[in-house]
């Protein structure tokens, strides 16, 4: 008697097929990796950091579009967000909100970010705070930062209701002036979010490109899943074990 193959067959490619969907659907609806490729959100998320992005914080995206399926949830100030760049070709951008739908948002040129009338406290941070958030980054990044920049902390806390993990931040801004962008007086419509780099004078965001539709945002980073310290000469999938930065591993993204 003749075995049938096609039962053997069916199963076989039933196992091989099940674990490929399930893991594509947690990657379009759930958690996907992206790695950082710029400077523009230093000294928060640094070249070569590894983040896990949380897709599902939003909503539920239409495959393969920028439609939500549905939509639960919208980014908090002070959030850092993953999203499609606006115009030109498709790639993947990383910021924070800075202003939600209905602000009033100014930057001048003393670097004084204004949020319907009101001056975003910058302030200066305490001996403690500076040195606990420093070693969680490498030595020859930590010189070349405070040599050319200063380490401030902003606080969105008196800006908005609801108050977010992010709303205390770390950010960097160069020493001295006529160095910063300004963004005059905008009025942020419906279903649009200003954009900033951490990183304040070395990023290109909304005060460049312009306001970010809700719909071009992927999800909310979460995690810093792997670390690797920044050299051009090695390839950007592949990081020598004596680069690696162990104290950012596993770490919350604020």
């Amino acid at each position: 008697m003749k075995k049938d193959l096609r039962a053997n067959w069916f199963t076989a490619l039933k196992s091989f097929l099940l674990p490929v969907i399930l893991i594509l659907t947690v990657r379009w609806a759930v958690i996907e990796p992206y790695v950082i490729p710029s400077g523009s959100m230093i000294p928060n998320l640094l070249i070569h950091d590894y983040i896990l992005v949380n897709k599902f914080a939003y909503g539920l995206r239409i495959p393969f579009t920028y439609k939500y399926l549905l939509a639960w949830s919208k980014p908090k100030r002070g959030e850092i967000v993953v999203f499609r760049n606006v115009g030109g070709k498709d790639y993947f951008l990383v910021k924070r909100v800075v202003g939600l739908p209905g602000d009033l948002l100014s930057y001048n040129a003393k670097s004084e970010l204004m949020i319907n009338g009101k001056t975003v406290d910058a302030i200066t941070p305490s001996q403690g705070e500076l040195d606990e958030f420093l070693a969680k980054i490498p030595q020859a990044s930590k010189e070349a930062y405070l040599e050319k920049s200063d380490f401030l902390i902003e606080n969105f806390s008196d800006a908005q209701s609801t108050q977010t993990p992010s709303a205390r931040h770390f950010l960097l801004k160069a020493k001295g002036e006529g160095s910063h962008l300004e963004e005059s007086p905008i009025q942020i419509p419906d279903g649009h979010y200003f954009m900033m780099g951490d990183n304040r004078d070395h990023s290109s965001d909304s005060r460049v490109w312009g306001l970010l539709p809700f719909q071009n945002i992927l999800g909310r980073a979460s995690f810093i899943w792997f670390s690797c310290e920044e050299d051009p000469s090695s390839s950007q999938d592949f990081c020598d074990p004596r680069r690696l930065r162990f104290s950012r591993i596993m770490t919350r993204i604020n």
